[in-house]
């Protein structure tokens, strides 16, 4: 059985490499707003992979 954990973690990479490409291909055709949106999400993705890499070491 795959530990959701681990599931969601992968989950979450992936995502962060998406957000990564939606920076790379349209940040300059993106406004301020749009640039601060993806910016937060990519932030709160980052901070709940650090906390599950966090749990799945101890």
């Amino acid at each position: 059985m795959i530990d959701t954990r681990h599931q969601r973690l992968q989950e979450l990479k992936e995502e962060k490499v998406i957000i990564r490409s939606f920076y790379e291909k349209f940040w300059h055709e993106m406004s301020q707003q749009q640039q601060d949106y993806l910016a937060n999400i990519e932030h709160q993705v980052v901070k709940e992979i650090r906390m599950l890499e966090r749990q799945l070491k101890g």
